[in-house]
């Protein structure tokens, strides 16, 4: 019918400014795709409120063209905006029946940030050397679901209250943020139910491994995937970057068994490296938009090696 026509359409579309935002914007392929955008949002038969995100798309998309090449500072806040622009029209589609299958379809953003990648490799040796070194078991649990109430109260917040997501999303994290965490369950609040479910269930030093895997595995993953071309192997991860996930935190497991663990064998440590790097590999590449995989690695990596070892 017309009406699939029309949506198949859409999605290329928008699949196609996907990956014009996590490429990198520039004034050449803009243009077009803000015509294109702006063919949808004319459309008298769409929602209002769906054709005004897809205008403001469109609105954004052609900045860009006449910004044509800016400097890299420049360059990241288009990316942010145009994210913003870009997961709002997602949204939408998404909760609205009529189409949703056409938002199930079309990927989230997930551009280069490097900020967040240090971020989240700092935030896993933080909480590793905090619990090795200073925080007793109980001083642990309690620290963490007291971390896990602040970003509970946060996320709320922010959903009644558009002032303090402005504040959250546009200053002060706007660094670290994907632009599809406006409508979600912030990926802060998953890692840290995460990291309260490893201290109270998990021994210390499964706990901790799991900690080491998401935060040292997850950066790695991403940035060898997008730097070293290899095949797809599920969705849009690659071969390269689970392998570099498995590799690196592997490593950097067996390195922390071998300096705090003086007790474990050479061979123990390795085989422990092996498998929480090889569990939390399989678990990112599984995962999906449905389940975080703040929460799911270091949880299925804390239950198997708790089962093994």
């Amino acid at each position: 019918s017309n009406s699939a026509l029309v949506m198949a359409a859409l999605e290329n579309v928008l699949r196609a400014v996907h990956k014009f935002i996590e490429s990198g914007p520039d004034g050449e392929r803009a243009p077009a795709l803000s015509q294109q955008v702006a063919g949808f949002a004319a459309l008298d038969s769409y929602p209002e409120d769906l054709r005004a995100s897809l205008m403001n798309l469109s609105l954004s998309l052609q900045n860009v063209s006449v910004l044509g090449s800016p400097p890299p500072s420049e360059r990241q806040r288009m990316v942010q905006v145009i994210g913003n622009d870009y997961e709002a029209v997602v949204h939408l589609l998404r909760v609205k029946p009529a189409f949703a299958a056409l938002g199930q379809a079309v990927p989230t953003l997930r551009p280069v940030n490097y900020w967040r990648n240090v971020f989240h490799v700092c935030n896993a040796l933080l909480s590793v050397f905090l619990y090795e070194f200073v925080l007793t078991y109980e001083q642990c649990v309690f620290c963490s679901f007291l971390c896990l109430m602040w970003y509970v109260v946060m996320d709320l917040l922010r959903r009644f209250f558009p002032d303090v997501q402005k504040a959250l999303f546009d200053r002060l994290f706007a660094a670290i943020t994907r632009p599809r965490e406006r409508y979600i369950i912030n990926a802060a609040t998953w890692y840290c139910l995460s990291l309260f479910l490893v201290c109270l269930l998990a021994k210390k030093t499964v706990a901790e491994v799991s900690v080491l895997v998401l935060g040292i595995g997850d950066p790695v993953a991403t940035l060898i995937g997008r730097n070293v071309p290899s095949i797809k192997i599920h969705g849009q991860k690659s071969l390269s970057g689970t392998l570099g996930f498995m590799t690196v935190s592997a490593g950097v497991v067996f390195l922390f068994l071998t300096a705090v663990r003086p007790d474990m064998t050479g061979f123990a440590s390795a085989m422990m490296a092996f498998v929480a790097g090889f569990v939390g590999a399989f678990v990112e590449l599984v995962s999906n938009d449905r389940f975080d995989d703040n929460l799911t690695i270091p949880l299925a990596v804390a239950m198997v090696l708790s089962m093994l070892f």
